[in-house]
């Protein structure tokens, strides 16, 4: 068994032996080659060396010399000279005799290429003490036009084109291609001599062409077509223009058109989408020479043939007009809507986009509702396009005004989906009209009906609530103004109901309290609640104040009954039912009847009296109050008693007071009142739905 291992381990060490001597190391993947020094340094060169070191095992294509006046020269970047036919000896020279420049500093690297490698050499110095200058044999073509590429032959030209500084005359020429026998340059595209001579200077030798090149003129023969839309392809014929679209300018009416073709004997232009006229002349510009065409292009008159959309429903909406010959330059198109310029975002040929003005709808919470016409204005065309429709539906909506007197201090109150307004006082203290009309309005039609007149006797400062399908009005004063001069009398207790089936009042029971106006006045379930409002000199000491008790009126035994007093005397409250609870608000504070007493709540301070109030869904308003004797507010504060949140529906710019309000399918609508001493008839909507995007 022992001897069977030790054989086993013999033969195994054999076999990795043997490997491992057929395993020899490759000779070196790629050459090396050593610079060595200049040397033959004279005023007409110098000679570069070089030594293979190492050629490895992969085939050297080329191999030379690299030498810049900065460190590191390198092939891509340097000048260059090279060979390629093989190596014989490891020893070779290279014999420079141009691009050098006496005095100057240069570093100087030998190099071998294969296939698969570049190799370099290390980095020699020397200084220079000149070299030859740069000979041209010849050039081709010798005639040509500008931005033509021509051809110049000769030798000790430099690799490098920014080294090789050509002329034609006196106008330095643009170097495409270099190489130590050509440059391929670029016939300048500036005016020159018709005949000029062509000169190559590097590091300070200028040698010159025995020949001398010829520009070619050009010639303009036509344009066609003569009558066009913005963008469409002209094509202009001739002779000698140059084949760079760049070199040639082609202006209509001095406004320049892009060139997108360009040969000797075609120019194809686009039509300017900037020109602002409808006829034109045409110049050509092109080789140094200009061109004024005799027949003048006439640009195709545009046409609307509709907008997209054609009715606008919020602000700022883009408005697309449809049409053709339209300019794809912005500024070219000018479009007004209405009396407002509309901002252009986008144009074509086909089509102009433009954004509605503000001024169409000049207050985001207002409606807006109209017809505007759309102008358009095409270089100097105008023409008028069809009229877009302006419905944008907002929070504040006016309707048809209130075709009866203007007045403040009124009732409303709505019933079986109609508003009813009236009563109340137009004038001032000294000269005032007290009223007792009544007015049915309907929000399907948006109109009002003169209906039966309040029974009781003109007054203003009334008060007003529903219960059981019938409206309840009473109280007032006839004397509503508080003057030292006119003080308050004649307040009235009063009350008669109205039934919206056959329009008729009724009397029924009067007010127990004192006669008042200004008097707070809601319902729940189907009982009124009175109370609050101003005495005037009409209490038990003769004293004018305001009232602080609360009254309730049974619908259906015709009878009163004292509640529960309010927190304080008052002639500013309002009351609010909200969801079969009692809620008044009063100058500053929202209150809130409790089995404790009335408790304030979290709202938002209007620091006003005669607010209007009324409840929507989920939200309580108030506002529109009267802040002194002349200036109302904008101001209507949604408030949520659920969150407490409050948010501003303003009706700005519109300030208000003194207003009457009723609320139909969850919409309030707003009458009278007064604006800076002016009494008012406008209607006003309010949706808290809305707006809508």
């Amino acid at each position: 068994m022992k001897y069977r291992y030790l054989c086993l381990t013999f033969l195994l060490l054999s076999f990795l032996f043997a490997r491992c001597s057929k395993e020899k190391v490759d000779p070196r993947a790629f050459p090396s080659i050593a610079t060595l020094e200049v040397t033959n340094v004279s005023k007409e060169g110098a000679t570069f060396n070089a030594e293979v070191e190492i050629r490895g095992n992969h085939k050297i294509l080329e191999y030379g010399f690299v030498w810049s006046e900065f460190s590191n020269p390198r092939l891509e970047s340097s000048d260059k000279i090279f060979y390629s036919e093989g190596i014989v000896k490891n020893r070779f020279s290279g014999t420079i005799s141009t691009t050098l420049k006496a005095g100057s500093r240069y570093y100087v690297k030998s190099f071998l290429k294969t296939e698969a490698h570049t190799v370099y050499g290390k980095e020699v110095e020397f200084t220079s003490l000149g070299s030859k200058a740069p000979q041209i044999t010849s050039f081709a073509p010798v005639k040509g036009a500008w931005g033509d590429t021509i051809k110049v032959y000769g030798k000790n030209f430099s690799f490098v084109k920014s080294k090789n500084v050509v002329h034609f005359g006196s106008v330095k020429a643009e170097v495409l291609v270099a190489a130590d026998t050509l440059l391929i340059v670029k016939v300048p595209g500036v005016k020159n001599d018709l005949t000029t001579l062509i000169t190559v200077s590097l590091t300070g030798n200028i040698t010159t062409a025995q020949e001398k090149f010829t520009y070619l003129i050009p010639e303009l023969h036509a344009i066609t077509p003569l009558k066009g839309s913005f963008d469409d392809t002209i094509s202009v014929s001739g002779k000698n223009f140059s084949s760079d679209t760049q070199l040639n300018t082609v202006l209509f009416n001095n406004v320049s058109a892009q060139v997108v073709y360009a040969s000797p004997g075609l120019l194809k232009v686009l039509v300017p989408p900037a020109l602002t006229v409808k006829t034109s002349l045409i110049k050509v510009l092109s080789g140094g020479k200009t061109f004024e065409y005799n027949q003048a292009f006439e640009l195709n008159s545009f046409n609307i043939t509709g907008i997209s959309p054609d009715t606008a429903f919020k602000p700022n909406e883009i408005i697309t007009i449809l049409g053709e010959n339209f300019s794809p330059s912005l500024t070219n198109n000018r479009v007004w809507i209405g009396t407002l310029r509309a901002e252009v975002v986008e144009a074509t040929t086909k089509y102009i986009k433009v954004i509605l003005p503000n001024g169409i709808i000049p207050t985001y919470n207002m409606s807006t509702f109209g017809k505007y016409s759309i102008q358009v204005t095409v270089a100097d065309l105008t023409k008028i396009g069809p009229g877009l429709e302006v419905c944008w539906r907002s929070t504040w909506t006016r309707k048809k005004v209130f075709p009866g007197n203007p007045r403040i201090a009124a009732v409303a109150f709505s019933l079986n989906n109609k508003g009813y307004f009236g009563t109340g006082v137009v004038g001032n203290e000294r000269n005032q009209t007290l009223l007792n009309d009544f007015w049915e309005y309907d929000p399907a039609s948006d109109t009002w009906t003169k209906i039966a007149d309040f029974p009781g006797i003109a007054r203003a400062g009334a008060t007003a609530f529903t219960a059981n399908n019938r409206a309840y009005v009473g109280l007032g004063s006839n004397r509503f103004y508080q003057s030292s001069d006119y003080p308050d009398k004649d307040h009235f207790k009063d009350f008669y109901s109205f039934n919206p089936n056959t329009k008729t009042w009724t009397k029924v029971a009067d007010f127990p309290g004192v006669g008042r106006h200004s008097a707070l006045g809601f319902a729940i379930d189907n009982n009124g609640y009175v109370g609050t409002g101003w005495l005037g000199t009409n209490t038990p000491t003769g004293e004018a104040q305001s009232a602080n008790d609360i009254w309730r009126y049974n619908s259906s035994s015709n009878t009163w009954s004292e509640e529960r007093q309010f927190i304080k005397h008052t002639s500013s409250a309002v009351g609010v039912s909200f969801k079969g609870e009692a809620y008044v608000y009063d100058f500053d504070a929202m209150y809130k009847l409790t089995g404790n007493g009335w408790v304030q709540q979290e709202a938002p301070k209007t620091y006003a009296s005669q607010n209007a109030a009324f409840a929507i869904k989920d939200n309580i308003y108030i506002g529109l109050g009267f802040k002194n004797r002349s200036i109302g507010t904008s101001e209507l504060w949604e408030y949520n008693p659920a969150t407490k949140k409050s948010v501003n529906r303003d009706i700005s710019p519109y300030a208000m007071h003194s207003v009457s309000s009723f609320v139909i399918n969850n919409k309030a609508y707003v009458v009278g009142g007064a604006s800076f001493g002016t009494f008012l008839i406008t209607v006003w909507e309010f949706d808290p739905s809305l707006p809508k995007l």
